[in-house]
């Protein structure tokens, strides 16, 4: 407190946060000073790695690490899993000890659990997937009801016949629909 002005300045915490806070309320802001300082002390050191933001967010997170979680309920189940991003509300939600995850759009990834390398992009994106590995969801609801490894969907609809399915195992791609080109489509094999 400055007694000059009757002002709270938060000039010791500046290194820390890498902001300042000021206010001439300082009864609320002390309170919420000590309120997050208080979670920084008891707050597993597990957890210095991860970043996170929204209401659930990281949860349950006991060892996992360089984590980001953005959006309410993002990695809420995580308990161990290392460098996953979640960014939207539900993404990533059931991830417990998959590694490795890039979900982006509300509930992409929902249901992972174990599975590593995924890569959800849109709204329901990946959204059934328990345990699959190294699969891409792009669009809305994009692979909703997959739950193998090594796919790949482009399709903004939860469909069996995606546009673009792919199958990274067996280095097969299917196109539904028409395929146009405006030179020359080359093969071999």
């Amino acid at each position: 407190m400055n007694s000059t002005n009757g002002c709270f300045s938060t000039k010791s915490l500046v290194n820390f946060l890498g902001l300042r806070i000021q206010s001439c309320r300082p009864s609320l802001l002390q309170l919420q000073i000590l309120t997050f300082s208080l979670f920084m002390l008891v707050m597993p050191l597990t957890m210095a790695d991860n970043t996170f933001y929204g209401s659930g967010a990281l949860y349950n997170n006991v060892s996992g690490s360089q984590n980001a979680a953005f959006g309410s309920f993002s990695l809420f189940d995580n308990t161990s899993g290392s460098r996953n991003v979640a960014t939207g509300a539900y993404s990533l939600t059931n991830n417990i000890d998959g590694n490795h995850n890039v979900a982006t759009g509300f509930a992409s990834l929902y249901n992972n659990t174990t599975g590593d390398s995924n890569i959800g992009l849109g709204e329901h994106s990946g959204y059934s997937n328990q345990t699959g590995s190294n699969n891409i969801f792009l669009g809305y609801q994009a692979g909703y009801s997959e739950t193998g490894s090594n796919k790949l969907y482009i399709d903004s609809s939860n469909t069996a016949t995606p546009l673009i399915y792919g199958d990274f195992a067996s280095d097969a791609l299917t196109i539904n629909g028409t395929l146009n080109s405006t030179g020359n489509i080359a093969t071999s094999g």
